[in-house]
């Protein structure tokens, strides 16, 4: 799987600080891209799809963030186009609550149902790179 990003901050008073900084207000940053995917590499088949994407990330008060994005459908792998939404709280430095909805399978084709989701991530901070 590949990526090809380009994100937008859209907030008018944008301040220039980074989004993991308390800031004041909300924030918007859009982003669109292209998304590459081989469905089995190990097999030798030639399944893959290339299509792009958006997104829309909003920073709201006490660090609440919501997140949605859609991906077009690859007519001859995927049963629907790939459509997520979710919420994302910090807790702490380090650790991250999402609750969300998507019809993205583990490997990221788009399925026909949408399914609930919760994760929690956590992050090491390193030494020497800030």
């Amino acid at each position: 799987r590949a990526y090809l990003v380009a994100s937008k901050q859209f907030t008018p008073a944008y301040t220039g600080e980074w989004p993991w900084t308390d800031t004041e207000g909300t924030r918007i940053i859009g982003t669109a891209g292209l998304m590459y995917l081989r469905v089995d590499p190990d097999s030798g088949e030639g399944d893959s799809l290339m299509r792009p994407f958006l997104g829309i990330q909003i920073f709201g008060r006490r660090q609440l963030e919501f997140l949605a994005e859609y991906r077009l459908k690859d007519e001859n792998l995927e049963d629907d186009s790939v459509f997520s939404v979710a919420l994302r709280k910090p807790w702490g430095t380090s650790t991250r609550f999402e609750l969300g909805l998507t019809n993205a399978s583990p490997i990221g084709l788009g399925m026909g149902d949408q399914d609930l989701y919760l994760r929690m991530t956590y992050s090491w901070p390193t030494e020497g790179y800030q």
